[in-house]
């Protein structure tokens, strides 16, 4: 039993040896490189932080990510498990008081907490944020940088889907006339036919279709339910057309999609590779999080794993 767990390891870790470090490192390097000649400079953040600064910020499933212990004095430490609030703490104390535009990106581990399903738990990260701009050039912009790093790392082809947050339900309201749209937001985001049919059973055939186009998630520029987004609407589209025109890469809007961290404000986006699955990238806007530091800036960033793309 002692020698067995000793050539295990815990859930969700993986060592990397020769050929696969040296993928590791290489792809890491490519995407450094590109990162800098756009004008991106590095941060560095603890690996190890006090808990109390970063509970406020989290949503429910990111505090039960972190791995967390208290230490000799007593204070309870929490593990890296996210890179841009950890950012966001110690970079708004350094930031001048007016609002320049600033091009940081990071790389290093991160450990989230989870089951014994072989998830990961422990992965390396390297991303890229943009602070002081907001609308939807800066959010094209760090979708292109996100784009580039994969392909520096020889991702292969990939899939974007774009969303924003709040979008679902500012389509509905209207489609359905009446505010309360919880229901039908909850069996879209799950893609449970019978339930959304059941509940635009009265509408007419033109919105029952555009219910169903939010179902499949299959949105196109064109689309009228993104003029009636507004900016959001009209930040999606364009980032669709523009991103559109790259190699490899299929764009899909899709206005029912969940985001992945809490603190997203308005756009995000995941990327998805050859062989589907979990996401191997993604970002989004933070609007709020450099506010709640004490230093409010528009943000937006991304962030890729790269055992997603260079395991064997």
């Amino acid at each position: 039993m002692i020698e067995r767990r000793r050539g295990t390891l815990p859930a969700g870790t993986a060592a990397y040896v020769f050929e696969e470090a040296t993928r590791r490192r290489t792809a890491e390097e490519r995407i450094v490189e590109k990162l800098r000649a756009a004008g991106y400079r590095e941060a560095m953040v603890p690996s190890a932080d006090y808990l109390a600064p970063y509970v406020p910020h989290l949503g429910a499933r990111e505090e039960r990510e972190l791995y967390r212990f208290v230490d000799r004095h007593g204070d309870t430490i929490a593990l890296r498990a996210d890179f841009t609030v950890a950012i966001a703490r110690h970079l708004a104390p350094r930031l001048p008081a007016d609002e320049e535009t600033t091009r940081l990106f990071y790389r290093g581990e991160v450990l989230r907490g989870g089951g014994r399903d072989g998830s990961s738990a422990e992965f390396y990260q390297v991303g890229a944020e943009l602070l002081g701009a907001g609308g939807a050039q800066a959010e094209l912009e760090i979708v292109e940088r996100c784009a580039e790093s994969l392909e520096a790392a020889e991702a292969g082809a990939i899939w974007l889907v774009l969303s924003s947050v709040g979008a679902l339900d500012a389509c509905l309201f209207p489609l359905l006339g009446e505010p309360d749209t919880r229901d039908l937001a909850k069996a879209i985001r799950e893609r449970r036919l019978q339930p959304v049919a059941e509940a635009t059973a009265g509408l007419s055939p033109e919105r029952r279709e555009q219910v169903r186009r939010l179902v499949e998630g299959g949105i196109t520029p064109d689309d009228p339910l993104l003029a009636s987004l507004g900016t959001a609407g009209e930040s999606l589209a364009a980032a669709a057309r523009a991103l559109s025109r790259r190699k490899a890469c299929d764009v899909t809007i899709d206005l029912a999609e969940t985001p992945s961290r809490s603190y997203y404000t308005g756009f995000f986006f995941s990327v998805f590779g050859q062989e589907g699955g979990e996401p191997i990238a993604g970002g989004g806007r933070y609007d709020e999080l450099y506010a709640a530091f004490g230093k409010p800036r528009p943000a937006v960033g991304f962030s890729l794993g790269l055992e997603a793309l260079v395991r064997s």
